[in-house]
């Protein structure tokens, strides 16, 4: 026979393991991306997270700057009101307790009562007026006013309104808002000219549907502010005395209702 036909050699054929290892490599791969696609979501989650904070943490920080800022302003404005009452309250007692004036007329140190008298009255010539008579003279102008009283104070801390009032004289439809100083200038007129608005806004808010009308009371009155006092339409009582005499605006002029 012939000689046994070689076995023919079979070709190699890659072992379980090797395929094993690749696939594991392809597993470890796998493995490494999720791993990557996770830690870019926890980053950006993380990311978002913060940027909320950061976001709450400004307005929290705005919020907190508006309020202080309104406090400020709200205790600003409060010391302002406070500092002006205690101002007018200040110029008030100094009116009310000034030293005398001293002045002396011409051959009266022969009678120290009369001088005494006159100091008291040259002082603060509104605790001299007679109110009564006061009020007789101005109804003698048309008025009816039945009531009146001195030194009246109006302190309406909620509204910011302060107001110091020499002499009021009042009847049911009508109220004399009265200034009293020894000599008016035109400082003291404008003065009165703001005390008015301020009465007259006081009433509005509590419902006084009165007319109000204002004068100007003094002893020694130049021609250029009793001008201008009937200009703006106040009422001119000149003291002489225990006497007075009272004159409506006029030459043009005439009363202001307030």
């Amino acid at each position: 026979m012939a000689a046994a036909k070689k076995k023919k050699k079979k070709a190699p054929q890659e072992t379980p393991q090797k395929a094993v290892a690749l696939t594991w490599e392809e597993l470890l791969v796998e493995k490494a991306l999720a791993m990557i696609t996770e830690t870019d979501r926890q980053i950006n989650e993380s990311a978002g997270r913060f940027e909320q904070r950061m976001k709450e943490k400004n307005r929290q920080i705005n919020e907190s700057a508006e309020l202080y800022e309104q406090q400020m302003k709200e205790s600003a404005e409060q010391a302002g009101v406070e500092a002006n009452e205690i101002e007018e309250q200040a110029e008030h007692e100094t009116k009310r307790k000034g030293k005398k004036t001293g002045r002396r007329i011409k051959g009266s140190a022969e009678q120290p009562g009369q001088i005494d008298s006159f100091d008291r009255f040259y002082e603060d010539p509104a605790k001299n007026i007679d109110s009564p008579n006061l009020t007789r003279k101005y109804n003698e102008l048309g008025f009816v006013f039945d009531k009146s009283y001195k030194d009246a104070v109006i302190n309406d801390k909620k509204n910011n309104i302060y107001i110091e009032i020499d002499i009021t004289l009042e009847s049911r439809d009508k109220v004399m808002i009265i200034k009293t100083i020894t000599r008016p200038s035109t400082k003291d007129i404008n003065e009165h000219i703001e005390r008015m608005k301020k009465v007259r806004r006081y009433a509005d808010l509590h419902g006084d549907k009165r007319k109000y009308f204002g004068g100007i009371s003094g002893i020694n009155f130049d021609n250029d502010e009793k001008t201008f006092a009937m200009k703006n339409g106040f009422y001119i009582i000149e003291l002489s005395g225990k006497n007075y005499t009272i004159t409506a605006p006029k030459g043009g002029y005439s009363p202001r209702e307030w």
